[in-house]
């Protein structure tokens, strides 16, 4: 509520925020004193405005931790000796690859225009804009996850879904663990 009282808005701007609101589903509105509101069935958020985040890339190989400053994120990767007894996962600040399917070292960077995505249970590459459209990603937030990509080949939408080609199998002999931790910059 602070981020709010700071916005020092008058009729006009509550007047246009509640036409918007009664009329669109989807929305976006620039407040004075630099702050954003972002409208979705789902949800209403205030906050301040934020630069686009910026470009970037980075290799990530078994036994290293990277830590991404521009989107406040850490990754880890390692290669497990022994294989987990998890049958069903639905921790997304982890996953399990099948380690002899990745080139390593892997590439992490945030999306660029064009790019695809096969998604875990899906026989095909989908536009990568669109999956995460369909699952809801925020527009503000698309381009702060990051992605892991094999060779050319995304596997992993960084704490949404593994990608089908990378996913473990029985014949899986070498697995490899990659954990990713929000907002813990020392």
């Amino acid at each position: 509520m602070r981020v709010l009282a700071e916005a020092e808005l008058d009729f006009d701007h509550w007047n246009l925020f509640l036409e918007r609101l009664t009329t669109e589903r989807r929305f976006r509105l620039q407040l004075p004193k630099g702050l954003l509101a972002s409208v979705s069935p789902e949800l209403v958020r205030v906050q301040r405005s934020k630069a686009l985040t910026a470009s970037f890339s980075y290799f990530l190989s078994p036994g290293e931790e990277l830590v991404i400053p521009e989107v406040d994120v850490t990754l880890s990767c390692e290669e497990l000796s022994e294989r987990p007894r998890v049958v069903r996962k639905s921790d997304p600040s982890f996953e399990l690859f099948d380690g002899a399917k990745l080139s390593f070292p892997l590439v992490v960077r945030n999306r660029k225009a064009g790019d695809r995505f096969q998604p875990l249970g899906q026989s095909k590459p989908l536009k990568l804009k669109g999956f995460l459209i369909n699952k809801r990603i925020p527009t503000e937030e698309r381009d702060r996850i990051p992605l892991i990509v094999s060779g050319d080949t995304i596997a992993w939408v960084g704490g949404v879904t593994l990608g089908d080609l990378f996913r473990v199998g029985p014949r899986t002999n070498k697995l490899i663990r990659i954990s990713l931790r929000r907002g813990n910059l020392r």
